[in-house]
């Protein structure tokens, strides 16, 4: 148990279920209990959604966002890209905390000086290669410019700054090793977690599967970004095809948040694929299928929707970009492919499984969930001397 006073500043809207608020509960769960004496910063909850899944013992200090527009771009141009520069920097000066931890480079910009001034020990959480991402996911034109240049700059200072420096993948860190060859980053690639103990639920399944007798594959996640839509695309015009050429019964669901007209306009044209926007249960609905599909083929970090099939006890097939992270369980639970070579191949490996749904799910469990995510973290932290 961490003896020191922590800070934990994060920029994810924890009340969210997506891939990255999740992880970032995640790292405040295991960070919660390793310490007693925790901090968290975060942005103001204004749905007045529950955030139960906070430990009572944990300080809470919810950050509201009152700039106008207008202050927003022009804090945009001085480096302020985020609502907690002002708030943290005071509370950086008027307390002290023995160890600082920003979840997101983006989120310690301007901030290391005055950590570093009270000598507090900083440990940044990098989901992933941020240039990387925006690369992917675009932000607005306006932005552009000022955007790119002060993520690279957080991202910068957190790696020479930080006594530890956590990674989603192996990728990732090499990445980060060659951006500053020669230096002693602290890197320590720790991957995702669950942020409470899952339960297994294969009557969810047996309820909802639909139909036990062909190949039904579903995708997950929030359809609106680039990141997510173009892999989707490239998928279903290459290689779905390919694989009702081999399986001619095979199905696939598409399911998430906020997919584009252009993405139900295409899927509404291609028999055996259907698209379930918004699902008020995503669980029922990727409990309808015996596969789990990642399609993902750009970007860095880690590709955390596959947890949503793993979870469920479902055998995943995933492009070799979205297996990073997932290294312990590649050939056992997850197969992967890297082109239509390889794909029709790994389909039918997949096909040949000899794996229950428990087996996955309990392998699942020993890799990612809460404690196993918790006990690297607290190895890490060992091995830097931070407790």
């Amino acid at each position: 148990m961490m003896k020191q006073k922590l800070l934990f500043v994060t920029r994810s809207y924890l009340f969210q279920n997506n891939g990255g608020s999740n992880a970032s509960k995640a790292y405040i769960k295991a960070f919660s209990s390793l310490c007693d004496d925790i901090t968290l910063v975060y942005p103001e909850n204004e749905k007045g959604l529950s955030d139960s899944f906070i430990p009572n013992k944990v300080l809470k200090r919810p950050i509201a966002d009152h700039r106008s527009n207008i202050l927003k771009g022009f804090d945009m141009y001085r480096g302020r890209l985020l609502r907690f520069y002002v708030p943290v920097r005071d509370l950086l000066m008027k307390e002290k905390f023995d160890v600082v931890v920003f979840d997101n480079s983006i989120t310690s910009l301007g901030l290391i000086k005055y950590a570093k001034r009270s000598d507090s020990k900083i440990i940044t959480i990098h989901h992933n290669v941020e240039l990387e991402y925006l690369k992917d996911n675009p932000v607005s034109i306006l932005y552009s410019l000022p955007y790119r240049h002060y993520v690279k700059k957080a991202e910068g200072e957190a790696l020479l700054n930080s006594a530890l420096n956590f990674t989603l993948t192996n990728e990732d860190a090499d990445e980060f090793g060659n951006m500053f060859p020669g230096k002693n980053l602290h890197l320590h690639k720790i991957g995702v977690f669950e942020y409470t103990n899952v339960i297994h639920n294969p009557k969810l399944r047996r309820d909802n599967m639909q139909d036990n007798n062909c190949m039904v594959f579903v995708i997950s996640g929030s359809l609106c970004f680039k990141q997510s839509e173009a892999p989707i695309m490239d998928f279903l015009k290459y290689y779905f095809p390919l694989m009702i050429n081999k399986y001619p019964d095979a199905k696939l669901i598409i399911t998430g948040r906020n997919p584009s007209g252009r993405l139900c306009e295409i899927v509404s044209n291609i028999e055996g694929v259907e698209l379930i926007p918004n699902p008020e249960d995503i669980n029922k609905v990727i409990a309808r299928a015996n596969y789990y599909l990642c399609p993902i083929n750009t970007g860095s970090g880690q590709k955390l929707r596959v947890m949503d099939g793993l979870r469920h006890g479902l055998p995943a097939l995933v492009h070799s970009v979205s297996a990073r992270g997932y290294e312990n369980l590649v050939g056992k639970s997850i197969i992967e492919y890297k082109n239509p070579e390889s794909f029709v191949k790994a389909v039918e490996k997949l096909s040949t499984l000899h794996i229950t749904s428990d087996s996955v799910y309990e392998e699942y469990v020993k890799y990612f969930g809460l404690e196993a995510g918790t006990s690297r973290v607290c190895t890490a932290l060992r091995r830097e001397n931070i407790i």
